[in-house]
């Protein structure tokens, strides 16, 4: 579904691309705006061939082929240049898609404008209006629709605009483990044995699927890793226990053990990396204060403290993204919290000088968020390291929406930089 949005998407920018360059008297502005909405479309198309790449160089190619469409001789401009487009996405993307998974893409970009060009040639004025309106007025009620969470982009508003890239969620492979968990496994486009990491996401329904998990698994992959992601029981596709269930049934460690096992079997004798955002940090923890047999861990977006004064906030983080209906009894909630989902009380039982971690700090998170991530920082046995991704906030800078990713592409590179460096000098990943 979110596939054929963005292909859908595509076709009524190239629409509004050849409407506004149809006619006999050539408009510059009109024509500049074609190749800016026609290279847009053919960014489109690249985003549904699984690219994550930055507007602006679509928007570049676009401007200039909008100029060279005053020329002459300028039949063939509009759809070489779509499908240059998709090309140059293709290989800017965090992971690079191969050229013959953008292969369809490219013949859809210069296909569809060679054929759309053709039919709305002459066009009445009218409806030339209406097709150049649409894709404006798409963008317009997007972002009036997502006002809120597009205002949690780091500079948004600002210098950082020409960074954002949309995509879909794709986790990858689906397995189904020994405990009834879902998780998805996707390998780097590369030949040859690669490490591999489980990949823990954050409180949102959507598990694996969510803005963020998608940020770090396509970090992970660019970094040369090979990811197993989970889905949380209770969250995604993973069942979650009945609430009349005893509390030792809402255990998430079984799950978290399974995957480390599953990924096992898939890279062999490589090495192995945990890695969690948010929630996903306490079932990083949680294994690491177990003993697993890993070989290092990276950590977002995790703190500790007192929760006492937002016991409300913390109760409805549990029983939402669970779709729980009704709720689970607060008592029984509290004891089960208390029991499973305290990191301060795992990273105590981490063994110091066993496991070197990444704490990745995230420039653009809330004020209010910071004392329990420096809490956190400091609890953490050594050896450990951090860094600090200045454009990201608490999700990466990206947002999802019915399946489509937004967000700030450069955060995902910044992080896939941290991630490679690390796993190199931890020996996960040759010089």
């Amino acid at each position: 579904m979110s596939v054929g949005m963005l292909v859908l998407a595509a076709i009524l920018a190239r629409c509004g691309g050849a409407a506004a360059r149809a006619g006999q008297k050539p408009d510059p502005l009109l024509r500049v705006l074609g190749g800016v909405l026609s290279a847009g479309g053919a960014w489109l198309l690249a985003a549904s061939a699984g690219a994550w790449s930055p507007c602006w160089p679509a928007l570049a190619l676009g401007f200039i082929a909008g100029v060279a469409d005053l020329l002459p001789q300028r039949r063939f401009i509009r759809p070489f240049s779509d499908g240059l487009v998709v090309v140059v996405a293709g290989l800017l993307s965090t992971p690079a898609v191969p050229l013959f998974a953008l292969s369809m893409s490219v013949v859809l970009a210069v296909g569809l404008g060679l054929v759309i060009d053709r039919a709305l040639k002459r066009l009445a004025v009218i409806w030339r209006g209406v097709l150049v309106g649409i894709p404006v007025a798409a963008v317009a009620l997007a972002v009036v629709l997502k006002i809120d969470d597009l205002r949690t982009f780091a500079g948004w508003y600002g210098s950082r605009t020409h960074q954002v890239g949309v995509t879909f969620a794709q986790p990858g492979e689906r397995v189904t483990l020994s405990t009834g968990t879902v998780a998805y496994f996707a390998r780097p486009d590369v030949a040859g044995p690669v490490p591999g990491a489980v990949l823990f996401h954050g409180a949102h329904r959507d598990g694996a699927r969510q803005a963020a998990a998608c940020v770090f698994r396509r970090a992970l992959l660019q970094a040369g890793v090979a990811v197993l992601s989970v889905d949380h029981p209770g969250f995604g596709a993973s069942p979650a226990p009945s609430i009349s269930y005893p509390i030792e049934e809402w255990d998430p460690l079984p799950a978290a053990q399974a995957a480390l096992a599953a990924l096992r079997d898939r890279v062999g004798q490589q090495r192995i990396i945990l890695v969690g955002h948010s929630l996903g940090a306490i079932d990083v923890f949680r294994l690491l204060a177990d003993g697993a047999d890993v070989d290092g861990a990276i950590v977002a977006g995790t703190g500790i403290g007192d929760i006492t004064p937002t016991e409300d906030y913390w109760y409805a983080i549990f029983n939402e993204p669970r779709r729980l209906d009704p709720w689970m009894p607060r008592d029984k909630w509290r004891a089960l919290n208390d029991r499973y989902y305290m990191p301060a009380v795992f990273i105590e039982r981490i063994l110091p000088d066993r496991y070197p971690m990444l704490f990745v700090r995230l420039g653009s998170e809330r004020l209010a968020a910071r004392p329990f991530r420096t809490a956190a920082w400091a609890a953490l046995p050594q050896p450990k390291q951090a860094c600090t991704l200045t454009y990201a906030t608490h999700n990466f800078t990206a947002i999802g929406e019915a399946g489509l990713i937004l967000g700030e592409t450069s955060v995902t590179r910044d992080l896939a930089d941290q991630v490679a460096l690390f796993v190199r000098e931890v020996h996960l990943l040759p010089r």
